[in-house]
């Protein structure tokens, strides 16, 4: 079969405006431009756009400047969520929408029980029975701790936790001796909950992971529980995990005689 000739069309490079010819394939796909040239200049030529951040005027290709608000990145995520400033002490605070729908004029619940004289819901902690002030977002969440720390204490205390297996070997010895203890018993006082408590002689014992135990955090916090109770009158001894592993009858023999 012979071969069909297509006339090419003629363009007008959107860049330099000269005439140009394309096949109809190619023009279908965009033809816009004469060559590579006027395309990347085309592409250069950005088109000026205001921020709708900061006002500063920037320059965007032409495929941008209709989805281009912004002029940088941090500007934009600055400007995603609209600022008030609050009524009451004049600290700007960043809301979403529905805040500035709902007529938010306050940095915090600080500032509207000021204006609104609203005073907090209160709970008693069911830990150390302290009566304290809670968002009523919190109340309807069920809360009924004054903080974390209480909230864990009660849980161990309640054995809700789960005894370790040092725990188990420090039970199993005093057992052994017919001492009469209490297992997780909460000092409120003291704000913790030693591993087992002897009432007759106000002895607390601690079962401490080699691990855990050695973190200076934790360390310091120890420290710290340990000079509360003997300030209270309290004896401490803490046994570390691998003693009780290895010579656990000795080091609780030498305690507890």
């Amino acid at each position: 079969m012979p071969r069909v000739y297509t006339p090419k069309l003629e363009l007008i490079c959107r860049q330099c405006n000269n005439i140009f010819w394309r096949a109809p394939s190619l023009a279908a796909q965009g033809g816009k431009f004469c060559g590579h040239a006027c395309y990347s200049a085309a592409k250069s030529n950005g088109r000026a756009v205001a921020c709708v951040g900061c006002g500063i005027t920037v320059s965007v290709s032409p495929s941008q400047s209709k989805i281009r608000k912004y002029c940088t990145a941090a500007c934009r995520r600055a400007n995603l969520k609209a600022k008030i400033i609050c009524i009451v002490c004049g600290v700007k605070r960043a809301v979403t929408p529905t805040n500035i729908k709902e007529g938010a004029r306050f940095c915090s619940w600080v500032c509207a029980r000021k204006v609104l004289n609203k005073p907090r819901p209160t709970v008693i902690c069911k830990e150390c029975g302290k009566v304290c002030s809670v968002p009523p977002s919190r109340i309807k969440q069920g809360m009924k701790f004054c903080s974390q720390s209480c909230r864990s204490i009660y849980t161990i205390a309640h054995g809700q936790g789960k005894r370790t297996s040092i725990e188990l070997i420090l039970y199993a010895e005093l057992d052994h001796f017919g001492i009469k203890y209490l297992p997780q018993h909460s000092i409120r006082e003291a704000h913790t909950v030693p591993d087992a408590y002897i009432p007759t002689t106000r002895t607390v014992l601690y079962a401490d992971g080699d691990y855990w135990h050695r973190l200076p955090k934790t360390a310091e916090r120890d420290t710290r529980q340990n000079l509360k109770l003997a300030e209270l009158g309290y004896t401490v001894h803490r046994f570390w995990e691998k003693d009780l592993r290895t010579k656990a009858r000795e080091i609780i023999t030498a305690v507890v005689g």
